[in-house]
């Protein structure tokens, strides 16, 4: 069981026995056999418990002192009790003197003896686990937030939950990164494309078969998401924001790029085509063709002002046309 009256996740704090600064995440556990200070086992995954949470320990050598034989505990993982995402509190197991389940004997440590812990930046909330397949690592947040590296599964067999993503060859890499699951379920749920309210598909093989795009037009000749069997990446949110601090974006194509808002979908190269033809008709008004154009009172062969802008606009077509 943990507890954290002075969790390093808020700032450095040092042990008053040792005067040595304690590592980032640590924590304070009750075992059997009393009190202990705990840090992360990994420092690149840090998963902080919540009071009354139960983890796991091992003994290592501290890496803070010059003994090599003072050995220190840190923590693995938390240990998964109710088999709930959100939290797996026990708050009066490892209190002898707790009964009836509450907090007059001082269940896990706190601040106040007879109070509950005080969960200073959780709340409770529903998070169902997303549909697990053989073989895949997935990491899923108390809040709604999973990352799934997962593949091709061809055998659904009885999987409660269904993929979103259909492939032709098994075990070709598929990975999804989503913020905000939103997807049913009693048992477990499944990320939604069309609920989710951010997320990122890295494909290979597969075809994402759930998807609503924000405009049903999206250029002559594109293949839609959901047939579109070759890697891809999907990238989907409210709203999406491109920011280059201090060079350009780049967006370049091998094919096309396709442009789609609710008046207009355009093919950038039958727009940039369309344009070139354009200029190339105004040039036609210049002198020495044949139309004529009235000018005050008299008759003015072409229009040399519009000729010589038409002539600079194409200069300036010409240097971003690809040859």
């Amino acid at each position: 069981m943990v507890e954290t009256i002075k969790p390093t996740q808020f700032k450095k704090f040092k042990d008053k026995d040792t005067n040595q600064d304690h590592l980032p995440g640590t924590i304070r556990v009750r075992t059997t056999n009393g009190e202990e200070w705990a840090s992360p086992a990994d420092p690149s995954i840090v998963n902080v418990p919540l009071y009354g949470e139960q983890v796991l320990l091992i003994s290592a050598p501290s890496g803070v002192t010059e003994d090599s034989k003072k050995d220190k505990y840190f923590y693995i993982q938390i240990v998964n009790t109710h088999g709930l995402i959100n939290n797996s509190i026990l708050p009066f197991l490892q209190d002898s003197t707790t009964k009836g389940g509450n907090y007059n004997s001082d269940a896990i440590s706190v601040v106040n003896p007879g109070k509950p812990p005080t969960q200073l930046s959780f709340e409770e909330k529903e998070v169902f686990p997303i549909q697990s397949y053989q073989g895949d690592i997935i990491r899923q947040d108390r809040f709604g937030s999973s990352l799934r590296f997962s593949s091709t599964i061809l055998n659904i067999g009885d999987y409660e939950k269904k993929p979103f993503w259909k492939g032709s060859k098994v075990g070709e890499p598929f990975i999804a990164l989503t913020a905000g699951l939103k997807g049913d379920g009693d048992y477990y749920t499944i990320e939604d494309p069309n609920l989710d309210k951010s997320f990122i598909y890295l494909t290979t093989d597969q075809k994402i078969t759930k998807f609503t795009l924000g405009q049903q037009k999206i250029g002559t000749g594109t293949q839609p998401i959901g047939t579109y069997d070759k890697p891809q990446v999907v990238i989907s949110s409210d709203r999406l924001v491109l920011n280059s601090k201090k060079d350009e974006i780049v967006l370049v194509s091998n094919k096309d790029v396709k442009v789609s808002t609710p008046k207009w979908s355009v093919d950038m190269d039958d727009f940039f085509t369309l344009f070139e033809e354009l200029l190339t008709e105004l040039q036609k008004t210049g002198p020495g063709q044949a139309n004529q154009y009235i000018v005050g009172i008299g008759l003015s062969i072409g229009n040399p002002l519009l000729m010589a802008a038409a002539l600079k606009m194409k200069a300036k077509l010409a240097k971003m046309k690809q040859l």
